[in-house]
């Protein structure tokens, strides 16, 4: 009965879902082939059983008319398979091992026999993957269990792999980051990959950086095996343009297993950096530690439930908190005042010459020349009555000087070894039911958090500096896999993703108010909750306060999707679908934004004298303004951004998987996504941009024009039109854009096996990426509004504010939509366009794969070609027309472009406080469409990619003690998806900033011959077992080369090929020959057509070049308990990886690099115990 209700649930929920299509990606395995008599004749109606022969559960089914069987959804492990038939004997094929994502075509002869009777096959499954047409990589357990990675984060290990290159920076290999995924596969704009958990989708999208990242972070412990595939023709694969890394955790077996681990890193083993060394730089002190463990089994309660080959969970847990300090770590020299200082006593900088003397603001009148001039402050000392008790407030949250500093009293605070701290935790929760043969269940729950403490070097107490940056995933599973019959199998999955990125200011900074500083009470109301921190003071020679500024960013992948696999004669059907909502939810400023919605600054014009004009001392006087209550500065309301998204996409795909013959497998399939629009919850986002919109001040501003025109634009064409249009308003859809509807995608792919050792193997697919919030966020402009403080309107005759009382005219609100075209007229603006498509990649492979002693090789073409890949564009482009088209600076088209004119827009009033709002106006800017804009920002969708690969490998499973695996990917990378002058009509076709010519990769894991069970002294005991028994060693190579360095519009002095050097020239003092170019200041480009390709063939940053190993030794203390002990050498030898150089031809560093890319040489002690 309780089988009946599972069968009906999973056929109701196939139902509902019916409209979508499979899970994002498969990781389970499936098994299929053709059972035969020893004649070659078919058998149908044989039974075939798999068993788990570390689960015990068991998964039945049998061959149809035709002889062909598929067991699908298998969870990968080790199997026994058995095929019986009456009249025959049994056949048992031992020890299948079954991958991620594996299809693995095993056909089975059968011999005349009593069924009593039975023939055992004792074997490793073969290399070869002959019925799988896919280009990628599976990492096995082994390697992950062995190979030198850093903290456990497997991530690090994804480079492994033919057509990936790794384009961030290699320092970023702690699992803390998300963002350590920046992979580009088969010609795929970086960062825009799938990554899957156990098959359902384990990613959360950063639009800031137009990228995909991984939600939850598995280590190690906790990994079965995982696939890193660059190609998949399978048509249940979508969502993405890029590569999928399908990750496979463990599962519980009916034995208790688990381990525990303790990891440490301290800096009394690591290198120094390269640059620090050049600088005599101490190394960071660093002290990190990392205890976790995991334990798995049957699900057990005494007297009440046993699970055993039923019921299984898998539980690990990781922790790391990591201080660094000094040397490269960070920390800080600062300036604070002085006892003396925050009184209002400046006078011991009067010691220093005339420059230092303070004038006193109040004593402020007008001077010949539109000048103002001030009296010395007598002795340099603010009288006590004449401080702002806020200014009194605030500087007594800087600390005391520890130190004399500078003659002026500079750097008189030495922080540089204050802590910054890092704790991390991370947790999963696993669960396996096998209701029946018939019918098993998943569920899962994955948490992480990251919290960063930093810049807190005032004191953990002080609310004036310090932030915490933290960001934590939650996630879960659930799947369910039923078989109707044995060529009927279906699987339902829901699952969520969730990723919150927040930052803000520390404890004590949280528990700061406004008015606790004497603000008023006004202030503190109009910002939010989450606003109302310590706000930003910039004081000129003091270092600045203010935490970090808030931010909540949420976002999410929720799924719901169904698969059903028919097998029908020689053919395997699957469809199904899948129903994604993709939701964020953010309060704050922006991720690269470092405001705090409450900023003020310190200017030094009115303590300056004895005229207006002079020059500003180096300190003193920026502090004095601040202790008078003069000052500057904004406030922004509801918060730079605010705003609920969300899209929403439906899939829908079949596939034909047809065994054509014994040796030909042909996979045929169509997907189609459909994805809606981005709405925002409220409507808060601009729209598009009507350029027709008419402007009710466009006839004044062209009667303005007709007094003082230039002559390219006749009066009659200067009339300013078009402006924004909202959400929601006027008729306008919710919908941000139009969704495109044609997203087909139809892939083949075929194996072909000449023989028992060979597979040919080729596919071509299209795929499509995403729009939405993966790519581009709600618009809010006219959604937030900033309030600037006017500190005097008069020069500073009078003042009109102070830090007292910031705004006593009121703080602005948010127009919102209410302004419709004219909304941020004279400011910059973007909009979307209307009608985008989503980005396109047409894959293609052909390969060979070949099976000997062992091992197995490959060497194959692999291409993509892009397409719909979006161009940042300004609609009010300066039209290349008036471009110089001189091969050197043309100083008179510069002069009169350059030109200033009498503005159109002045004395409008709508202009008021905008760029545009002066009384003159250069001629470009009019001479551009749209001049009633300082800006106008758009993307299109014309850009494209050209990708081409020589992949090669060579691979050896683990076997008698060591395997072995290299890849080498030779490719070039072309783009055209940037413009190399604003008026070009298509982008410019040039070396990918991701063109990396040459990957390779090599690992190997080496069993040493001496221990039990091993080619010598395999009955080792005692003490010498101990010494030189059991020992491991593994070992990881990774060679990428640099990527093309990026000149701009820069003017050459002779041949484009006189700018590489070669390896004997080349340092980091000067990567490349500097003087072919021409680096004279006067003489630069402006106002030019750019013709010039802006990558040099050969011209370079530096490669990575690094190599990692791991000794490891086993230390048995039970039959089932294992102790261990490792080392792992990160960058052994301890090779620099420079960044990219200095590319201005005038700075005085053009040429030169001044970072180091990878991390020093890191060592990485462990002990585990595993059970």
């Amino acid at each position: 009965m309780h089988a009946c209700r599972t069968q009906l649930l999973s056929i109701l929920i196939a139902a509902a879902v019916s409209v979508t299509t499979a899970w994002s990606q498969e990781s389970r395995a499936t098994v299929l082939g053709r059972v035969t008599d020893a004649s070659g004749a078919v058998i149908p109606a044989a039974g075939i059983t798999f068993l788990n022969q570390e689960t015990g559960v068991t998964t039945r089914t049998e061959t149809n008319q035709e002889g062909n069987y598929i067991s699908a959804f298998l969870i990968p492990g080790t199997y026994r398979i058995t095929a019986e038939k009456m009249g025959f004997k049994s056949l048992v094929r031992s020890r299948v091992t079954l991958s991620v994502n594996d299809r693995v075509e095993l056909n089975l002869t059968l011999e005349v026999g009593s069924q009593a009777e039975s023939v055992t096959v004792t074997a490793d499954a073969s290399l070869l993957d002959s019925a799988n047409v896919a280009v990628g990589r599976v990492v096995s357990s082994e390697e992950v269990r062995n190979l030198p990675i850093h903290l456990g984060d497997v991530d690090n290990i994804i480079r492994l792999g033919n057509g990936v290159a790794f384009t961030d920076e290699p320092a970023k290999d702690q699992p803390w980051q998300p963002l350590n995924t920046a992979y580009s596969m088969a010609g795929s704009p970086s960062s825009r990959n799938e990554f899957t958990l156990d098959g359902a989708s384990n990613t959360f999208h950063d639009e800031a950086r137009s990228a995909v990242g991984q939600a939850w972070t598995p280590i190690a412990d906790v990994v079965a095996e995982f696939k890193v595939q660059t190609a998949t023709f399978d048509v249940s694969t979508g969502s993405t343009e890029g590569g999928v890394v399908n990750v496979s955790l463990k599962s519980g077996t009916n034995k208790i297993h688990g381990s525990a681990f303790f990891n440490k890193e301290t800096a009394s083993l690591d290198a120094n950096s390269f640059f620090a060394n050049a600088a005599g730089t101490p190394r960071a002190n660093l002290n990190l530690t990392n205890p976790g463990g995991t334990v798995s089994g049957p699900v057990y309660i005494p007297k009440v439930y046993n699970g055993k080959n039923r019921t299984f969970f898998l539980f690990g847990y990781n922790w790391v908190k990591s201080i660094a300090s000094g040397g490269t770590a960070g920390g800080i020299v600062a300036t604070v005042p002085t006892a003396a200082e925050r009184n209002g006593d400046f006078s011991a900088l009067l010691k220093l010459g005339s420059v230092y003397q303070i004038y006193d603001p109040f004593s402020r009148t007008p001077a010949a020349g539109g000048l103002f001039q001030n009296q010395p402050l007598p002795g340099n000392i603010i009288p006590a009555n004449q401080i702002n008790s806020v200014a009194k407030n605030i500087v007594n949250y800087y600390p005391l000087p520890e130190q004399p500093g500078a003659l002026n009293g500079t750097n008189n605070l030495d922080r540089t070894n204050w802590p910054s701290r890092v704790v991390y935790h991370s947790t999963v929760y696993k669960f396996d039911h096998n209701i029946s043969d018939r019918n098993r269940v998943m569920f899962r729950v994955t948490t992480n958090r990251n919290d960063n403490h930093s810049v807190d070097y005032f004191g953990y107490d002080n609310p004036s500096v310090g932030a915490l940056f933290y960001q934590k995933s939650i996630g879960f599973a659930f799947s369910e896999n039923y078989s109707f019959s044995p060529t009927l199998n279906m699987d339902v999955r829901v699952s969520d993703a969730s990723f919150v990125r927040a930052q803000g200011p520390n404890d004590a900074g949280r528990a700061f108010t406004l008015s606790s500083a004497g603000f008023p009470l006004y202030l503190q109301n109009a910002l939010g909750p989450s606003q109302r921190n310590f706000p930003s003071f910039a004081i000129p020679g003091y270092t600045s306060l203010g935490d970090r500024a808030p931010l909540y960013k949420n976002t999410e992948t929720r799924s719901a999707g169904v698969t059903l696999s028919k097998m029908r004669g020689a053919h395997q059907i699957k469809f199904g679908g899948e129903y994604r909502i993709d939701p964020e939810n953010r309060a704050g400023v922006s991720p690269t934004n470092g405001n705090t919605p409450l900023a003020f600054s310190a200017p030094t014009a009115y303590t300056v004298g004895p005229l207006s004009n002079a020059a500003a001392a180096p300190i003193g006087q920026g502090l004095a303004s601040f202790l008078y209550g003069i000052v500057g500065g904004s406030i922004t309301v509801p918060s730079t951004t605010d705003f609920a998204e969300i899209d929403k996409s439906i899939a829908a795909f079949v596939q034909d998987d047809w065994k054509v013959t014994r040796t030909l497998n042909i996979n045929l399939g169509l997907r189609y996504e459909f994805q809606t629009p981005l709405t925002e919850r409220y409507n808060r986002s601009a729209l598009g941009f009507d350029p027709t919109a008419a402007m009710p001040f466009a006839a004044q501003a062209q009667a303005n024009y007709a007094l003082n025109p230039t002559p390219e634009i006749p009066v009659a064409q200067f009339l300013p039109a078009g402006g924004l249009s909202f959400a929601g308003v006027g008729g306008k859809p919710r919908g941000l854009y139009n969704a495109p509807k044609t997203e087909f995608m139809p892939r083949v792919g075929f194996a072909y096996s000449p023989n028992s050792k060979t597979v040919i193997r080729g596919g071509i697919g299209i795929f499509y990426g995403s729009l939405g919030v993966r790519l581009q966020d709600a618009i809010q402009t006219g959604f937030n509004q900033a309030t600037n403080v006017v500190a005097s309107n008069d020069g500073g005759i009078t003042f009109a504010s102070s830090l007292s009382n910031p705004f006593p005219s009121g703080i602005l609100q948010p127009t919102g939509a209410s302004l419709g075209s004219l909304t941020y007229i004279g400011n910059s603006i973007n909009f979307f366009n209307q009608d985008p498509r989503p980005p396109q990649l047409l894959k293609y492979q052909l390969d060979i794969q070949r099976e000997f002693a062992g091992f197995v090789a490959s060497a194959g073409y692999l291409g993509s070609r892009g397409a719909n890949l979006e161009v940042s564009r300004s609609y009010k482009p300066f039209p290349n027309q008036y471009l110089s088209t001189s091969p050197v600076r043309d100083q008179a088209t510069i002069n009169y472009l350059s030109a200033s004119l009498p503005s159109p827009f002045a004395n409008i009033p709508i202009f008021a406080g905008t760029g545009l709002a002066g009384s003159v106006i250069s001629r470009s800017a009019l001479l551009s469409p749209y001049p009633q804009f300082s800006g106008i920002g758009y993307y299109t969708y014309d850009g494209q990619s050209w990708y081409d690969a020589l992949n090669m490998k060579l691979e050896k499973r683990f076997s008698h003690g060591y395997l072995v695996s290299a890849t080498y990917t030779f490719s070039k990378f072309l783009a055209a998806n940037t413009l190399l002058n604003a008026g070009d009509t298509a982008p410019a076709k040039f070396l990918s900033p991701q063109d990396y010519p040459h990957h390779i990769a090599v690992s190997a894991v080496y069993e040493l011959p001496i221990g039990k069970g091993r080619p010598l002294f395999p009955g080792i005991k005692g003490v010498p077992r101990l010494i030189i028994g059991d020992w491991n060693l593994s070992y990881v190579y990774t060679y990428q080369s640099g990527p093309p360095i990026a000149f701009g519009n820069v003017l050459l002095t002779g041949d484009p090929k006189s700018i590489g050097l070669d390896s004997a020239g080349r340092s980091a003092a000067q990567w490349f020959n500097v003087n072919a170019f021409n680096r004279v200041t006067a003489q630069q480009l402006a106002n030019n057509l750019i013709t010039l390709s802006p990558t040099f063939a050969g011209i370079r940053a530096a490669a990575y070049n690094s190599s990692d190993a791991s000794l490891i030794k086993q230390v048995p203390i039970h039959e089932s308990i294992r102790l261990e002990a490792r080392i792992d050498s990160l960058n052994i030898f301890n090779q620099v990886s420079f960044g990219v150089p200095n590319t201005t031809p005038t700075s005085t560093a053009f040429g030169a690099v001044t970072t180091q890319k990878n991390v020093p040489r890191r060592l990485q002690a462990t002990i585990r115990l595993t059970f």
